[in-house]
């Protein structure tokens, strides 16, 4: 009895009626649909008949999926920057695109959306949140102990970035490839560079320089306090971040997607399979058509029918 109380506390129920919900959903709709197929066209045609039929809706659901990356279908890890490693003042760096900081290199103007969102991640880095207390604290991806406990304690000084160009088709026509300086002058050096680079997107890095605030004296009664100054003589920290696009493996082929944005990558393997298996049953029931009309034709030539 006691055992059979223990398993009560586990989290199984969910999974379990999700299971059950999915096994009663396939029963009653594809399983009524392929019981009517089956009763006027027997049991092969008429599975032949829903599975087509099915994977051929799939084709177009996941189609539209990947189109509009909608929130009601399958969605793949969206990009995000990651933290690399933490700089203090000129340390050597371990990034190869480093060596040449900050030759080569986009400074970042308020308003662009890479410096909101490489800011944001180095504040969430610098200063973590407090774990949840069902949660544990996430482990960092560099060794590197913040010294800062709250965002004031440092101002941000400037930001930058390099890379991030799409080398297919579509990423060629973009301001960002035409505008990258290490693509060429004219259009043969930029095709020649697209062609030594390969069909893939390069690497997207991205430079969050902060520097602690000075210290300064509590404002008086009715008195806004002072505007935050960086301190001249404390350390620049230079938090290097890549951009992870989460271009998934596909299963069974060892390629990535890397022409497609990871959101859209997880539906586009729904529609591949659900194509390539629609396509299948498809030319299947083709083949089975013509024997069924190749029969037909040579039983009403044949002389026993005259």
């Amino acid at each position: 009895m006691s055992e059979l109380l223990a398993l009560q506390a586990l989290p199984w129920d969910p999974a379990f009626r999700g299971i059950l919900f999915v096994s009663i959903a396939v029963v009653i709709l594809p399983g009524s649909v392929f019981m009517l197929l089956a009763t006027n066209n027997g049991m092969r045609l008429g599975a032949l008949l829903a599975l087509t039929g099915l994977f051929g809706w799939l084709s177009l659901l996941t189609g539209v999926w990947t189109t509009y990356a909608l929130a009601q279908g399958p969605r793949g890890e969206a990009p995000a920057w990651e933290v690399q490693e933490v700089l203090i003042d000129k340390q050597v760096s371990t990034v190869e695109s480093m060596n040449s900081f900050p030759k080569g290199w986009h400074k970042l103007i308020a308003g662009e959306k890479i410096l909101g969102d490489s800011s944001s991640v180095t504040d969430t880095f610098l200063v973590p949140p407090p774990p949840a207390p069902e949660r544990k604290a996430p482990v960092p991806l560099v060794n590197f102990k913040s010294p800062f406990t709250q965002s004031s304690d440092y101002i941000l000084l400037d930001a930058y970035r390099i890379g991030g160009q799409s080398y297919w088709p579509g990423g060629l026509l973009s301001r960002e490839f035409q505008s990258d300086p290490n693509t060429g002058k004219n259009r043969f050096q930029k095709a020649a560079r697209r062609w030594t680079q390969g069909f893939l997107h390069r690497p997207h890095y991205a430079v969050v320089r902060v520097q602690p605030v000075v210290v300064q004296p509590a404002p008086k009664a009715g008195q806004a306090p002072a505007k935050p100054e960086a301190d001249p003589n404390a350390p620049i920290y230079s938090v290097v971040l890549k951009r992870n696009p989460h271009h998934p493996v596909m299963p069974f082929i060892p390629w990535r997607l890397t022409f497609m944005n990871g959101t859209r990558a997880l539906p586009l393997l729904f529609f591949i399979y659900s194509f390539t298996l629609f396509s299948f049953f498809a030319t299947w029931l083709h083949r089975r058509d013509k024997l069924a009309m190749a029969l037909r034709v040579a039983r009403t030539m044949s002389p026993a029918t005259q």
